[in-house]
């Protein structure tokens, strides 16, 4: 069993939430994109998505950045990005992040595929599908890059199941980004100790493409 289907099927066990306000369980959210037009944002230039590719859906995050400080051999430390850990909403206007409106999952892969890592699944009951992407462009957040990390352009490098929202999806824009930057590298090895994991909080939007 590979590390993308443990998590489908860690997903799909869970596929039903106890309400607050009811004795039944229920699941609010039952489709996933239900934003489907492209919203008017300036992107820019090296972002940009190939003409062949039509956007398909968009979706709010909100986790962490997951940072692991490291100090090498000549004892200067860095942080490295271990892992994001977010969850998904359709609307940010009409819905709230809470499992009764979560539709995704976004992680990275311990061992990368074709040269991708970065992973969104759905956690919605009949969708089985994900999509593992690659990087391919950065830009730094047009507002205030020292706090909001940037904005990527990345490529799917393997989609997982027949059908369902992320089967066919081929590339994936990170926009509009708010906080989740890594702590300042001098506090590796001094606040933090060699190996310390740090929880940046961030929201994002995130844009899927087909063809």
């Amino acid at each position: 069993m590979n590390e993308v289907t443990e998590m489908l099927n860690m997903a799909f066990k869970a596929d039903k939430v106890q309400h607050p306000y009811y004795d039944k369980h229920v699941i609010l959210s039952t489709v996933i994109g239900t934003k489907t037009e492209q919203p008017m944002l300036d992107l820019p230039e090296n972002l940009t998505i190939p003409h062949d590719y039509k956007f398909k859906f968009l979706l709010y995050a909100r986790g962490f950045q997951i940072y692991n400080c490291k100090i090498d051999k000549d004892h200067v430390g860095n942080w490295t990005l271990a892992t994001p850990d977010a969850h998904l909403i359709n609307d940010d206007e009409t819905e709230i992040f809470s499992p009764l409106f979560q539709v995704a999952y976004h992680f990275g892969l311990k061992e990368p595929i074709n040269g991708g890592s970065s992973t969104w699944i759905s956690i919605l009951p009949g969708d089985e599908s994900g999509v593992t992407t690659r990087t391919i462009a950065t830009n730094e957040a047009p507002n205030d890059p020292n706090k909001n990390i940037p904005w990527l352009l990345t490529e799917a490098t393997v989609n997982y199941g027949d059908h369902g929202a992320f089967h066919d999806i081929t590339h994936l824009l990170r926009v509009k980004t708010r906080n989740g930057v890594a702590p300042p590298n001098e506090s590796c090895g001094t606040t933090y100790k060699d190996g310390s994991f740090y929880f940046s909080e961030y929201d994002s939007e995130y844009w899927f493409y087909h063809r």
